[in-house]
């Protein structure tokens, strides 16, 4: 007659319950899902409204100009007099990248203007005006 053996606690589990592991990387990508737009915009700029062609280049700089005029690259304050040795310094390490301003509508045309005369004068060519779509 064969016995029965009860199980203690200190016997070995012999299977994996995956269901807290599964609710800790859906609670991540949720998470990180919501946080990943609100990086790429953390800085408080509002483009004026205009229909344009999506920019998809890759390797493309953001300077982000406030109402304010204060300067931005990659969430970093840059100083207006500092912008030209910042431009020049990341022209001279990556020539082929593509600058993209994004001012906000308040903005005079006057001071637009001369943000990106100084990226033009520190050797980039492909400048980008960045505005919100219609919609």
């Amino acid at each position: 007659m064969a016995r029965k053996r009860e199980r203690s606690q200190l016997d070995s589990m012999d299977e994996i319950n995956l269901t807290p592991m599964m609710d800790l990387v859906f609670l991540l990508l949720i998470v990180f899902i919501i946080t990943t737009p609100l990086l790429e915009n953390s800085i408080d700029v509002s483009p004026p409204i205009q229909s344009a062609e999506e920019i998809t280049n890759p390797k493309a700089k953001v300077v982000n100009m406030q109402k304010d005029g204060t300067l931005y690259m990659d969430d970093v304050k840059i100083l207006r007099a500092n912008l030209e040795v910042e431009m020049r310094e990341l022209h001279a390490q990556h020539p082929d990248y593509a600058m993209s301003l994004r001012a906000d509508g308040a903005l005079t045309y006057d001071e637009v203007i001369q943000v990106l005369g100084i990226i033009s004068k520190a050797g980039f060519k492909n400048v980008n005006l960045i505005t919100q779509s219609p919609q």
